[in-house]
């Protein structure tokens, strides 16, 4: 009986991709248990599961048991559940009959408790959505593949219930799995203001930066270029203390490969380092300032195609060399469709892209200098960054440079940094630089027993990151020999001209999206219209049902243009978060909706025409 309920609940899993694990292997565990289990399976169901002297049921009712816990982990608001832990299953079963809950998510880290709860709860016949994710060593598991549960989920509808003798058993891996997912929860937030943040201009960016991306190169070529080339590749942040490295870095500058962020070109120009690569990832209209150089064509640049198109329309005109990597929103597509440019990971900071790009390269040696990650003296970033000099030049006797720094250090709660570099300092970190902290360490994590590279922190001060070799840079190259850099090639000419992509096919793709376009949002303006009457009509006690039957019409229309909805939704994302994921339940919902998505398909609309007349004028000239 429980074999047949056990396989019947694995093929339900397994054929509707509902269990993840971090290693493949494990689902073989399943595919053919451990002979033990079987045989230990039948006193399991009949006297329950004690391991390492902690009983994980009661002995007497288990069902009762599960039940009142679950009523007290829920309350009343609560819609989704993430179990860190559900022992045998009893307590997931009462989930699964609970008509509150719409979806599940449940951690196991021992195969063996997960084997016994598929023989005991019929998972298979649930129409809700269930997920389990095994993750048998949490310290190596970042998590990022549970962030798609989060997706149309507001936070504060969600209950995480801690399985408690899975948190007692001796050894347990719960706690740090209970400190990861908070960790990514609160990452998740993080994530929904910086969407709200930069809606307006990502697809702006993209749309602009258009005709450079097709002139320019791929993050494919440069590694290709690059690859195995250099013995040391120096990844150069802003962080405060940069300064301190100057020195170092001009001595032993032809012994490295040096990248460094768009916030430290500027200071580094400064002080006569030239670096090899600049990598650029930031929509914000800042930014462009940390490209105003004379000097800038005399390196390459790596970018995101969101990046300001003021920094690429100035650097075009340097003739600087511009390379690109592949952009997941939907309006980079109409490139990606040709050829894909190379991916890079993220991390949340240029600082991350550069470091994912030197692994790409192979070098013997990963440096890191100016990488804070901290307010080390007292300031947010290098002296000279152009973030800094701003401040300068909007300075009055009521903001000044001192009243700034503050601000950024308070405008997130301070964290204490638990080690410095200098045993001696007292710093202070935020949670949006922890995000990086973290991301560097479980990078270390995951590829330092695989990987030949030798990863160091040359940072003169700052936090004190797990897994890096903490050492001067001088120290780190006095013994090495100068790199050989390959001579700088002038600019190619376009991938397009060439032949690669063709700019004709682009354009047609274009114009359909554009009439699309112009169709959206006759189509958005009209139901904002509609939902307007509604809201008047609801006032007066009347209602009208030729609206409620345009307004089906409409959306039906709507629902046709999916591709089109799916680049105009991205400007349209406080209000669409305000809705799925933030509980909005306002009587105006529906108009706030259609008026933004209608503002956004104009915008749009606006963009398209001003890229269809600069790649026509390209093309006739």
């Amino acid at each position: 009986m429980n074999q047949n309920l056990y396989q019947s609940n694995l093929n339900f899993l397994l054929s509707n991709q509902r269990i993840a694990c971090r290693d493949e292997k494990f689902l073989e565990i399943f595919r053919e248990p451990d002979p033990s289990w079987r045989n230990r399976l039948p006193s399991v169901l009949q006297n329950g599961f004690e391991k390492n002297g902690i009983r994980f049921h009661s002995a007497r009712d288990p069902q009762r048991e599960a039940q009142k816990q679950l009523d007290h982990a829920l309350g009343t608001d609560k819609r989704h559940i993430i179990f860190l832990g559900t022992g045998l299953g009893y307590i997931l079963a009462e989930a699964l009959k609970n008509p509150n809950i719409e979806s599940l998510l449940v951690f196991e880290t021992d195969p063996e408790i997960l084997y016994y709860c598929l023989n005991i709860t019929s998972i298979f016949k649930t129409s809700k959505d269930i997920y389990f994710y095994l993750t048998p060593e949490p310290e190596l598991d970042p998590l990022e593949n549970i962030l798609p549960f989060f997706q149309n989920k507001n936070l504060d509808k969600i209950c995480v219930y801690n399985h408690r003798p899975s948190f007692q058993e001796p050894g347990s891996k719960f706690p740090l799995l209970e400190k990861q997912l908070g960790a990514i929860m609160h990452k998740r937030a993080i994530n929904q203001a910086t969407i709200i943040k930069f809606q307006g201009v990502w697809n702006k960016n993209i749309a602009l930066n258009i005709k450079s991306i097709l002139h320019g190169k791929t993050l494919n070529m440069l590694v290709e270029k690059l690859r195995g080339k250099f013995r040391n590749i120096v990844i150069c942040g802003a962080g405060p203390s940069l300064e301190l490295s100057y020195p170092e870095i001009r001595k032993f500058r032809n012994r490295f490969f040096l990248i460094c962020a768009d916030t430290a070109f500027i200071p580094l120009m400064k002080n006569k380092i030239t670096p090899d690569l600049v990598i650029s990832a930031d929509p914000q209209w800042l930014n462009h300032f940390f490209a105003l150089s004379p000097e800038a064509a005399e390196c390459d640049w790596l970018m995101d195609p969101v990046v300001c198109y003021q920094s690429t329309h100035y650097l075009d005109r340097l003739n600087a060399s511009i390379y690109w990597w592949d952009n997941p929103f939907h309006l980079d597509q109409i490139i990606r469709d040709f050829k894909s440019r190379g991916e890079i990971a993220h991390g949340g900071s240029v600082s991350t892209n550069a470091f994912d790009l030197a692994r790409k390269l192979e070098p013997e040696s990963i440096i890191m200098v100016g990488q804070d990650l901290s307010f080390s003296q007292k300031t947010a970033h290098v002296r000279g960054a152009v973030l800094e000099s701003m401040v300068f030049f909007k300075n009055n006797r009521f903001h000044g440079f001192e009243m700034h720094n503050l601000k950024q250090m308070k405008s997130l709660p301070p964290r204490k940094v638990a080690r410095c570099i200098d045993s001696k300092d007292i710093l202070f970190t935020n949670d949006k630089m922890k995000v990086f902290i973290e991301w560097f360490e479980n990078q270390l994590v995951m590829i330092n027993n695989s990987s030949r590279i030798n990863f160091y922190n040359a940072t003169c001060r700052g936090v004190l990151l797990g897994g890096f070799i903490h050492r001067p840079l001088g120290e780190i190259l006095e013994n090495c020999q100068p790199e050989n850099f390959p001579e700088k090639p002038e600019n190619s000419k376009s991938q397009v001209e060439s032949g690669t992509n063709s700019v004709s096919q682009i354009k047609k793709k274009l114009e359909k999206l554009q009439t699309d376009c112009s169709q959206a949002e006759n189509l958005y303006r009209n139901n904002m219209n509609l939902t307007r009457k509604i809201q008047s009509f609801s006032a007066n006690g009347n209602s009208s049902r030729d609206i409620y039957v345009q307004l089906d019409r409409n959306d039906a229309q709507i629902k046709k243009l999916v591709e089109i909805n799916q680049i105009i939704s991205i400007n349209a994302q406080h209000a669409i978060l305000k809705i799925t994921e933030l509980g909005d339940e306002s009587a105006n919902t529906g108009f706030l909706l259609y008026k933004s998505m209608y503002l956004s398909a104009r915008k749009l609309n606006y963009y398209f025409k001003k890229i269809l007349a600069t790649l026509g004028k390209s093309s006739s000239g």
